[in-house]
């Protein structure tokens, strides 16, 4: 059981920022832990190309996987003392400057991103202008405006002693969307609570939970449909089982007490389990969480924001071309260039991925020449024939 001030956790999670205590925490780090994860690009293609003298040839060279880093949807505040989000953000977590805001928020309290295929969900917590939390609602949001439909409301009651939802998580091994809740009584935790969420109407059926004081304010699920959380308070990392909300203690974060961490979600290309920790009211770090111990790894990366919530998307990698020599092509950081050398030539090209990995290939154009100019062999390419006729009736072939 857990004593909280539940004033403070009724008008804003982020109030507790203002009190955060930055203690010393054991972290490994990596130089790009999404990369380790990946297989280095690989290119294949056509080792030779036949064209007359005069003619062109697109070269074509097909890459398979390759490094990259995810999307990430947000929702964030700017200040240790906003109450609620202020904007929907969109960003890669290989270049955080890359950052965009999609809409703003205006201080909404939406404590729950994940998508559900390509349909983006959210949890809502309603609360009127002092703070007190009211409702809580499923919406779906248009990652690119922001533009949010009401689903319906879970049908869990939020006014004095409650049941207080704080985040979502999909499975996709099941097609089910989940939802945990914290108990609270007497502005003590007593526990949590899991629910399924109905997709149509966005009412909460609950599964069962457990009344050890957790607060999983920091929920997953991977593609197996294995579930994560991480507790609020301690920074525990625990196995959740979906079918009665029991937990398995994994091991303990290290991460700093009373920092919020509320947003989660495994990439979709590497299984990896992508952490948001907020260390301050006005910057959140990001980890990769190793799901056999709990111990962070972090990605060297900052964002100058609170993050409420976080869903990931795959991104493509965004491929570099270098094609040599440059003569006789048309273009040498381009995936197809265009060639047309005069002589028979043997073009390289190195591919980079977003990693930094890279791989050659090699390709050779061979130009053929017209027959009797001692360029080449190749009957198709024969030459022009000029046939005249004199006054004597003499042929002249050239």
């Amino acid at each position: 059981m857990i004593k909280m001030n539940f004033t403070l956790f009724k008008r804003s999670l982020l109030s507790f920022l203002t009190m955060a205590l930055c203690l010393g925490v054991q972290v490994s780090y990596a130089q790009n832990p999404f990369c380790d994860a990946t297989t280095p690009v690989t290119l294949d293609g056509a080792d030779e190309y036949e064209i007359c003298q005069g003619e062109e040839v697109e070269l074509s060279v097909e890459t398979s996987n390759g490094g990259t880093f995810p999307n990430v949807i947000a929702a964030v505040g700017q200040d240790g003392t906003t109450f609620g989000a202020i904007n929907l953000d969109t960003f890669n977590l290989g270049d955080v400057a890359t950052s965009v805001s999609i809409a703003a928020l205006g201080g909404q309290q939406l404590y729950g991103l994940d998508y559900v295929g390509d349909v983006l969900y959210g949890l809502d917590i309603d609360a009127d202008a002092n703070g007190s939390l009211e409702n809580s609602n499923i919406v779906t949001i248009d990652p690119v405006t922001g533009t949010q439909t009401l689903v319906g409301s879970t049908g869990i009651s939020l006014s004095g002693d409650a049941v207080i939802p704080v985040t979502l998580a999909y499975n996709e091994a099941n097609g089910t969307l989940y939802m945990t809740a914290v108990d609270v009584s007497l502005g003590f935790i007593f526990g949590f609570n899991l629910y399924s969420i109905d997709l149509a109407t966005g009412v909460a059926t609950q599964i069962g939970g457990t009344n050890f004081a957790a607060d999983p304010f920091t929920f997953a699920i991977n593609e197996a449909g294995d579930a994560y959380i991480i507790d609020h308070f301690f920074g525990d990392f625990y196995s959740l089982d979906l079918t009665d909300g029991s937990t398995t203690f994994i091991g303990n974060t290290g991460l700093s007490y009373f920092n919020i961490g509320q947003g989660a979600d495994f990439d979709p290309v590497t299984g990896q389990l992508v952490f948001g920790h907020v260390v301050s009211g006005t910057q959140t770090d990001y980890y990769i969480i190793d799901l056999t111990t709990g111990v962070p790894t972090s990605l060297g990366i900052s964002t100058n924001d609170v993050v409420f919530s976080l869903a990931l998307t795959a991104n493509e990698t965004d491929f570099t071309y270098a094609w040599s020599p440059a003569a006789g092509l048309n273009c040498v950081t381009c995936p197809n260039p265009v060639a047309s050398p005069t002589a028979t030539t043997t073009y390289t090209v190195t591919v980079t991925d977003d990693c930094g990995n890279e791989d050659t290939f090699e390709t050779t154009v061979n130009v053929n020449f017209p027959t009797g100019t001692g360029g080449g062999d190749d009957i198709t390419c024969i030459g022009s024939i000029n046939a005249g006729v004199d006054v004597n009736c003499s042929l002249t072939i050239t």
